[in-house]
């Protein structure tokens, strides 16, 4: 599970940071494309960190079933 949460930090700190400078872009220019590159990035932040979650919390239940069944 090291690996994976890794992989998730590198996704949410890429997906995080693109939106957070591609907003500060918009702040600063005002231009429309600025914004929806923020929004976008900003859902795929959310989707990988709602994924990790789903992962996580299945992880546990399928090993919890298997110690219940070994029982």
């Amino acid at each position: 599970m090291t690996v994976f949460w890794w992989i998730v930090g590198v996704l949410l700190m890429g997906t995080g940071g693109t939106a957070a400078v591609t907003f500060a872009l918009y702040v600063s220019s005002g231009e429309d494309r600025y914004m929806d590159v923020a929004r976008a990035a900003w859902r795929w932040t959310i989707v990988f960190a709602l994924g990790a979650f789903n992962i996580t919390i299945f992880k546990h239940i399928i090993l919890t079933l298997i110690s219940i069944w070994r029982s």
